[in-house]
């Protein structure tokens, strides 16, 4: 029994052993099978989807800022204006076929200006959407270690927007209004100070929710062509262009009219990305390297006037930890430039050049 309990316990310790053991190549490579072309892996880009059908569970957390120099209020001021933004992000993809493949996104933001100033004229809100849709694979090449793909996708988004101007002006419209006819229909001057009273009661009481925070929604639908291509070592570079059509609407209060407006807008933005990236995992150093460029350009009709915008251009890149081939995590930085300037408050001059740049940190588990 002594020698049969000997057996068993040695059993075990030599499992346990094979288990805690480090994992072959071989075992590992499944986990980039979907992402690596000949014996170059690809890394995926930050700012667009990948060529790439793949599963994948992952989420990412960002901070955007955002500078508003020389931002014009009436004729008497001009502010530096301030824009913090928060984000967490969700990625979901399904890996049907090696050619077919279901991807789901989730994104959840909110932002406020740091200061009086930004607060009042820049505002801040609420964001949150979403978008899913299918990864289908058109051409792939071992020899030349080359793919190509394309999506298509739908989705939408439900927000508030903080809006204190047009908040103190509705306030201050109404309450004007509001004594005015106090005044003209009081004919007893003993009780106008109780009619003054009663009118600030009714004005304190009042729901001003969706005045201080206008309501927001969108549907979007887009379509993608994606291009991998291995260069040379490590070094692989990645394509690719976006179409999108997005339907808004904006219901904000009017303080002259005392009622709330439906603003439609239709949106068609084309986005160009590109990076080159090289993870050095073949040379056994868990590190990748990425740079990336994206290009965003938006045409806008908002309730039926055309109006053509400029383009917004995002340059970065990222450091990553490639030391596990089923897993991706990233440090981002990019810069925005060529940020159109924003119109003033009570006036027709704009503003500076706005700037911004964005940080994040990306986890992602590829199968």
């Amino acid at each position: 029994m002594r020698a049969r309990a000997a057996r068993v316990l040695g059993a075990l310790a030599l499992a346990g052993a094979v288990g805690s053991a480090p994992r072959t190549a071989q075992a590992q490579e499944d986990h980039s099978a979907s992402r690596t072309i000949g014996d170059t892996t690809f890394m995926l880009p930050a700012m667009a989807d990948s060529a790439f059908v793949l599963s994948e569970f992952g989420f990412r957390q960002g901070i955007n800022y955002e500078q508003i120099p020389d931002y014009p209020v009436a004729s008497f001021a001009r502010y530096n204006l301030q824009w913090i933004q928060f984000e967490e992000q969700a990625d979901f993809a399904v890996r049907i076929t090696p050619w077919l493949g279901f991807y789901a996104q989730g994104i959840a933001s909110g932002a406020l200006g740091p200061d009086t100033p930004s607060i009042l004229f820049e505002g801040g809100g609420l964001d949150f959407g979403g978008k899913g849709g299918i990864v289908l694979r058109l051409y792939r090449n071992e020899r030349t270690k080359s793919q190509i793909a394309v999506r298509a996708y739908g989705g939408g988004d439900y927000g508030r927007t903080l809006d204190l101007p047009d908040f103190f002006g509705a306030f201050a419209i109404r309450a004007a209004k509001d004594v005015q006819g106090i005044i003209q229909h009081t004919s007893n001057v003993s009780q106008l100070p109780g009619e003054l009273q009663n009118e600030a009661f009714s004005l304190a009481n009042s729901d001003y929710s969706n005045v201080v925070f206008y309501r927001s929604s969108a549907v979007r639908v887009g379509g993608s062509l994606h291009y991998a291509q291995a260069l040379v070592g490590p070094l692989t570079m990645q394509l690719a262009a976006n179409v999108e059509q997005s339907w808004e609407t904006q219901k904000p209060f009017s303080p002259t009219q005392q009622t709330y407006l439906s603003l439609d807008t239709n949106d068609t933005t084309v986005t160009f990305d590109a990076v080159l990236s090289a993870s050095f995992m073949r040379w056994w150093v868990p590190l990748g390297l990425s740079a990336e460029y994206s290009g965003v350009t938006t045409a806008r009709s908002v309730s039926g006037a055309h109006a053509t915008g400029a383009t917004t251009h995002y340059v970065g890149g990222g450091i990553w930890y490639t030391g596990r081939r089923g897993v991706e995590i990233g440090a981002l930085g990019f810069t925005q430039r060529s940020l159109s300037p924003v119109p003033g408050f009570a006036t027709n001059e704009t503003s500076g050049k706005p700037v911004g740049y964005m940080a994040s940190l990306v986890f992602r588990a590829l199968w």
